[in-house]
């Protein structure tokens, strides 16, 4: 299979990286009370709200590089990125293989395949291969907010 060259296209809604806040608690839990969703993350599904509300208390913003991933500023994802690097000329997006939903996702937002990593990862007590994909800052910026 060829390397396709996407071009970066101007999408109508706004998508920004932020920290996490409080008042995200509601879109949190819209996507991580769904097993379907947090089967791909290294943590659990929350089915308590107050549960939820410690997490991102206790764990999540203990980490600077942990941002909800924003539409129109409501949080709809997490992912981990290094903050204050202004120099940073390319994002990468670690995928597991099996989790064709968050590749189109990455894909319709113009990243590139790369490669496979398998057995990259050890999550929830099982190996997992990782789908690595690309994005060049400089052709496709994205607003990443401190």
């Amino acid at each position: 299979m060829g390397r396709e060259v996407m071009e970066c296209t101007k999408i109508q809604a706004e998508i920004t990286l932020r920290p996490f806040e409080l008042s995200d608690i509601d879109d949190f839990m819209d996507w991580a009370r769904n097993n379907e969703v947090t089967k791909y993350c290294r943590w659990n599904t929350y089915t308590s709200k107050e549960e939820a509300v410690n997490f991102l208390k206790e764990v999540i913003s203990l980490y600077p590089w942990y941002r909800a991933i924003c539409v129109d500023n409501r949080s709809i994802g997490s992912i981990f990125v290094m903050p204050d690097m202004p120099y940073l000329d390319r994002i990468e997006g670690l995928v597991f293989a099996e989790n064709k939903a968050s590749q189109r996702v990455l894909e319709k937002a113009g990243f590139l395949r790369e490669g496979l990593l398998r057995k990259y990862f050890f999550v929830k007590g099982k190996s997992r291969d990782i789908v690595v994909f690309s994005i060049v800052v400089s052709t496709c910026p994205i607003e990443m907010e401190n």
